[in-house]
């Protein structure tokens, strides 16, 4: 949708995940991150320092269907010779974290909130995966054949500054560790 709404000109830059971009797409890397599994708080994963694909494979997921998430967390599993055990599927991140607070089962995110608990304050534990995946850029796309305006070119300026100064401080990203 965003891809195809930047190749129509509806507007100038997305920020996007690199992964499935269109041809005729450009983009810049702001930063890359890392995928996380989440676990209800009482469950025993929770105590781990990490999880590996394989402690989930018996799990029941719950899968965000936003693209490029089902299909990127789906093929992880896949690679990893998981078949994912999908219990419920829905496109609200909120819900999804809701559902595994309650026990329905985790999920693999990429955005991690601050607060380790549900909007229904049900505890929830964001675990970094201890298997070998290569980190997900997170880009500046525009169409390749637009020139920018000077407010899209000031944009791109204020993104690169405040993520360089984010990443020289040692803050955090979704998940980078």
């Amino acid at each position: 949708m965003l891809q195809g709404a930047l190749l129509a000109g509806q507007f100038e830059l997305a920020i996007l995940y690199d992964t499935g971009i269109f041809p005729g797409i450009r983009c810049t890397e702001l930063y890359a991150t890392r995928p996380h599994a989440i676990v209800p708080g009482d469950h025993p994963l929770a105590q781990q320092v990490s999880i590996s694909l394989a402690d989930l494979a018996e799990e029941p997921m719950i899968a965000l269907d936003v693209d490029p998430s089902m299909g990127y967390f789906t093929g992880l599993l896949r690679a990893a010779g998981i078949e994912p055990r999908i219990r419920h599927v829905t496109g609200q991140f909120e819900m999804v974290r809701s559902l595994v607070g309650r026990g329905l089962g985790y999920s693999l995110l990429i955005q991690k909130p601050e607060v380790d608990y549900s909007y229904e304050g049900e505890p929830v534990a964001a675990k970094p995966l201890s298997d070998p995946i290569a980190a997900l850029p997170v880009v500046l796309a525009q169409a390749a054949d637009v020139q920018l305006t000077r407010r899209a070119q000031a944009v791109v300026s204020s993104c690169r500054e405040v993520l360089s100064r984010t990443h020289r401080l040692g803050v955090v990203l979704d998940g980078d560790e």
